[in-house]
Formats: structure tokens, C-alpha cells, sequence
């Protein structure tokens, strides 16, 4: 693994990005952030740029989203490829963790999303974004 970085906020808000974003992220990443929010909050991330290399079922590069404080925990979301709009979603609870990890082969630009600690859950009723298939109810998302 060439890079790899882990990352705690217990910020009410801030910004995770990929590694070197706006400029390409490197080959054979990868990195972690945990969000904590408060006891009786929730937390809304919400990715504002998202260029990733595409490939069948996010073989290659992928961020993944998880909605308890590790990789154990459900998948809220899951994706790769190009997003041109934003996409939000909110935890069930006071974590999130997000993992990020590239491949040996292409590079992208990569992601810079923010995210905020809020009081309430609209719940994560997504849309379908440039062929990213987003289920309802807190469910996987694929891009195929």
C-alpha cells in the first residue's frame, strides 16, 4: 500500500477530501475517516465533487460510506465514477466512517465533501445520479 491515512473529526462541521484533491489522488490509496457527533445528533455529509475511476461494481476505486463507526457497520453508500451533482446523506446514529481506496492503475481528481452535525434524520432517500443507482431506505449504492 503506497498511501494511507486516517483521519478522526469530532468537529461540528469540516471537509474530507481525497488525497492531493483538487489534483489527482495517487495509485494504491487508501484512507479512513471516522465523524463523531455528539450524543443525540446526527450527521450530514454531503459530497460536493466526485471524479473516481469507473469499473464494474467499484472494483477499482471506491469510496465507501458506513453508517456506525467502522467497517463493520451497514453500508449507507458505496461508488465510484463521476458525479456531477451533489449527494447527501445522513447517519442513523452519532457516526459515520468513510473509507476511500484506489487501485495501481488510473487516477482521478477524486472527492471533497463536507459535512455538518445536525439535530434531526431526514432519512437518505436518494435519486439516481449519472448512472449511479441509489436505493432508498439507507441501502447500498452501486455504480455499474
Amino acid at each position: 500500500m503506497t498511501g494511507s491515512c486516517s483521519y478522526y473529526l469530532n468537529h461540528h462541521y469540516g471537509n474530507i477530501k481525497s488525497p492531493n484533491y483538487p489534483s489527482y489522488y495517487g495509485n494504491d490509496e487508501h484512507c479512513t475517516w471516522l465523524i463523531e457527533a455528539p450524543r443525540g445528533y446526527y450527521i450530514y455529509l454531503n459530497f460536493r465533487s466526485f471524479d473516481l475511476e469507473r469499473c464494474y461494481n467499484c472494483g477499482c476505486d471506491v469510496v465507501t460510506i458506513f453508517d456506525g463507526n467502522s467497517t463493520m457497520s451497514p453500508v449507507v453508500k458505496r461508488a465510484c465514477g463521476q458525479q456531477t451533482s451533489g449527494c447527501g446523506m445522513y447517519s442513523s446514529g452519532k457516526f459515520l466512517f468513510v473509507q476511500f481506496s484506489s487501485d495501481g492503475s488510473v487516477r482521478r481528481p477524486g472527492f471533497s465533501a463536507t459535512f455538518n452535525v445536525v439535530s434531526y434524520n431526514y432519512g437518505n432517500v436518494f435519486h439516481i445520479y449519472n448512472n449511479m443507482h441509489v436505493l432508498r431506505g439507507g441501502s447500498r449504492v452501486f455504480q455499474e
